[in-house]
């Protein structure tokens, strides 16, 4: 794949391109699906380099409590230590590169078990059988690669960059979105997990999951018969967050759903929560991990039934977009048109993933220039101490 141009796509004419045809009511063009390059492109450079939410603080309050999971092609684990810090780190044992765990759990040594290294809470090695003596030089050069780890308002967030920006500074409207609905997850209790994956680009499910123009066909006996979805159409991004909102049917009851680009979705409302995510599992695949959360003071059965047709709906989605995906593979079709109004979100969401693929060529350009002047300055000094020699 070219530092510059995967695929021989998204150079700045092609974007421009894009982005001149978005405004005028087209979408992507489909060329974008189920392209290998750029496939690993969004994985690396979106994906990668981006917050994503991995959980609830529950289910990491106490110490040895862990969460297992991927960011786009990174292992990556939380845990909580002893000191009741919340850390994170690349799920990669340092000697071969096996896991240090498997699964979500809870235990105050992470052992690998290919050949039985083992981390204590901190990411420090403390056994490597038959090695030398675990003394602090080797625990601290052999120790688990950290990640970032943020906590808000309940959820538990990763970027597999250590040194990356905060969440708040990469989502600046962020806090200013959630006072103004009071959104938090905090006092909001497990109910279940759901995950699934889709044979779909995971761009036709951020389509999807933006608008609700699809709901009263596809969603009229699950999704449509919780919420009133008029307006939802019109809330906008702000620094890669959005806050869309919509009444309960029957009551006054709110429902909010926050979303955070790329791919993170949170949901508040009188009854359940949800701490969610969907994201590239590889070529034309998209994986879906929920966590279903109960509203404090909540009947059970009312729950139970709020999260059973939120499965459903999911898998309707599912239904659809394996035979969206099927229709744009066939190669028959440039772009599609998308309706002003109902499809206003999507515009937005497109926008956005052309903004995100602007920035990160521009961050290869930059850096293939720096490799560059590395390389110049490198065959200027080598030339140098060639003539001294001579």
């Amino acid at each position: 794949m070219s530092v510059e141009q995967p695929s021989n796509l998204l150079s700045s004419d092609f974007l421009a391109e894009a982005e001149q045809c978005l405004a005028n009511g087209w979408s992507l063009p489909y060329s974008l699906i189920n392209n290998p390059d750029i496939s690993a492109f969004e994985r690396t450079e979106i994906f990668e380099a981006s917050w994503q939410v991995m959980g609830v603080e529950s289910s990491v309050a106490n110490p040895g409590d862990r969460l297992v999971g991927r960011i786009g092609g990174v292992p990556v684990l939380i845990v909580r230590g002893d000191d009741d810090v919340l850390r994170g780190f690349l799920n990669v044992c340092r000697h071969r590169g096996y896991p240090v765990a498997s699964e979500d759990g809870c235990s105050r040594l992470l052992t690998c078990r290919y050949h039985g290294w083992t981390y204590d809470l901190t990411g420090g090695l403390v056994k490597a059988p038959e090695m030398t003596p675990c003394g602090e030089g080797l625990r601290a050069e052999l120790s688990l690669k950290p990640i970032s780890v943020a906590t808000w308002r309940g959820c538990v967030f990763a970027h597999a960059d250590p040194l990356a920006p905060g969440l708040l500074d990469t989502f600046s409207e962020l806090e200013t979105l959630a006072s103004g609905c009071a959104f938090d997850l905090s006092s909001y209790q497990p109910h279940s997990t759901f995950t699934i994956e889709i044979a779909c680009d995971w761009k036709l499910a951020y389509d999807n999951v933006v608008e609700c123009y699809h709901c009263a066909s596809i969603h009229a006996e699950t999704l449509n018969t919780l919420y009133e979805a008029d307006g939802f159409e019109d809330a906008t991004w702000q620094t890669g967050a959005r806050l869309a909102s919509a009444r309960l049917k029957g009551s006054d009851g709110l429902h909010h759903c926050l979303q955070l680009f790329p791919g993170n979705y949170l949901v508040q409302d009188t009854v359940i929560g949800i701490a969610g995510r969907f994201f590239p599992a590889g070529l034309g695949r998209t994986r879906l991990e929920f966590n279903f959360l109960t509203a404090p003071d909540t009947n059970p059965e009312d729950a139970d039934r709020f999260v059973t047709i939120w499965r459903e709906t999911l898998n309707e989605d599912r239904a659809i977009l394996e035979a969206q995906q099927r229709g744009i593979c066939s190669g028959r079709l440039e772009r599609g048109r998308l309706v002003s109004g109902p499809e206003n979100s999507v515009a937005a969401v497109q926008q956005l993933i052309i903004d995100a693929y602007r920035s990160a060529m521009e961050d290869r350009q930059d850096a293939s220039r720096q490799a560059l002047l590395g390389n110049n300055a490198d065959t200027i000094e080598t030339g140098g101490a060639n003539a001294a020699v001579a």
